[in-house]
């Protein structure tokens, strides 16, 4: 069968909002050297990255703030760049270049010191726009034309799994700032459909920008490189991988379940590894819950937790594993099925949310509450080698259409000008 067309291929620039960007020089004070005299023409434009919202660049919201900061050296002579931390992020883990500059802030995201404080600092930096990486950090009002970036409306589409008010503050806060926003950026069709019909923004102002992997992930064969890997984080094969977070949606406990029954129906001998940092009392990092599961299930001896991995480990445990397991009961994206792709990973996804549209053909789809399926499945992925070639033929076909890694990005920064 012919692999899914990707949404890849589709518009990756920001519509509609040049118009409304006027360089800050043309707002008060001096010109800067070099600033632009109005939209179309030349000039450099300075722009506010915000990522308050990161706390450590191996989450999903980190990793795709760095590959998109990585990206800008190639449009550095039109742009200058200022990345905006909270005082409690570790630094960025590469060098951007002499036109990205970092700053840090005692200013929490949300908070209600953003929507006082945020405004003023944009004026001060006299920034020409900015960029919220995360709704959690736009304020209600702005000085600059906005883009910010939705990734996922989980908030709203199972408010019972976050805290109290979460839902409400999506709902009024985030809508609004959203629909005033000059554009928004989101990673698949599904993520835009669900902000035009849960938050009622236009869309014509929605860009989608499909995520890649970053050029770490890439198939590494067996050999001295791989084993050297899987000896360093103690990992035996053969192995189900899952990389990810513990939160509700990632659908560990009935995770845990399927491979079991997978194990027993099967008799296979795979083990299960559950990749991530791991820290206690988090809402993302806690796998205290996961653990119980295991036991529950009386695989713990068959069940590895190595922690936190690299991207040159997690490539070398794609490269490895005998299927990635992801049967999420909703993702944005799902950055780890390209993540496999890219490393020749026979993929096992769920079927709901933007998973079929990122996997297409290339993955083995599952209702992700069905155990039995699930465990069919899995097994059938892990047993059948005619099946096994047929698919290695969908993940390369799949592989070779991801992008570079966020060239789409770029378009966004460099249509500042």
């Amino acid at each position: 069968m012919k692999p899914h067309a990707s949404p890849r291929s589709g518009n990756t620039s920001i519509r509609g909002w040049e118009s409304r960007l006027r360089p800050m020089s043309d707002r008060s004070g001096p010109s800067r050297a070099g600033a632009f005299e109005g939209c179309g023409t030349i000039m450099t434009c300075r722009v506010c990255f915000d990522a308050r919202i990161v706390r450590s660049w191996d989450t999903g919201v980190g990793r795709i703030s760095v590959s998109l900061l990585r990206e800008l050296p190639s449009v550095t002579s039109d742009l200058d760049i200022v990345i905006l931390l909270d005082e409690r992020a570790p630094p960025p883990p590469t060098r951007f270049g002499e036109h990205v500059i970092v700053r840090t802030v005692r200013m929490g995201s949300p908070s209600l010191n953003q929507h006082l404080r945020l405004p003023g600092w944009l004026r001060e930096e006299r920034v020409d726009a900015v960029f919220h990486l995360h709704p959690y950090s736009v304020p209600v009002w702005s000085p600059v034309p906005r883009i910010v970036s939705i990734l996922d409306l989980y908030q709203l589409a199972d408010p019972a799994a976050f805290p109290p008010g979460v839902g409400l503050y999506y709902r009024t806060v985030v809508g609004l700032v959203a629909r005033r926003s000059a554009a928004v950026l989101t990673i698949s069709e599904v993520s835009k459909a669900h902000i035009v019909r849960m938050l009622a923004v236009p869309p014509d102002r929605i860009t989608v920008l499909p995520l890649a992997p970053d050029e770490a992930f890439r198939r590494i064969p067996p050999g001295p490189q791989r084993d050297g890997v899987l000896h360093r984080l103690g990992v035996e094969e053969p192995f189900v991988l899952y990389h990810g977070n513990q939160r509700p949606h990632k659908n560990l406990r009935r995770l845990v379940q399927a491979f079991a029954l997978a194990r027993r129906r099967f008799g296979l001998a795979h083990w299960l590894v559950i990749t991530g940092k791991e820290e206690p009392g988090s809402r993302e990092r806690d796998f205290t819950a996961v653990r119980i599961a295991v036991r529950a299930e009386g695989i713990d001896r068959f069940v590895m937790f190595p922690g936190y991995v690299t991207d040159g480990e997690l490539a070398a445990l794609y490269s490895a594993a005998g299927a990635l397991f992801l049967p999420s009961l909703m993702e944005g994206f799902g950055l780890p099925v390209v993540e496999g792709f890219a490393c020749g990973t026979p993929v096992v996804c769920g079927n709901r949310g933007a998973l079929p549209e990122v996997a297409g053909d290339a993955a083995a789809l599952v209702d992700p509450l069905d155990v039995e399926g699930m465990a069919s499945v899995l097994g059938e992925v892990l047993t059948n080698q005619g099946a096994a070639k047929d698919s290695d033929l969908l993940i390369s076909a799949a592989a070779e259409q991801l992008p570079s890694p966020m060239t789409g990005g770029i378009q966004l920064f460099s249509r500042c000008g």
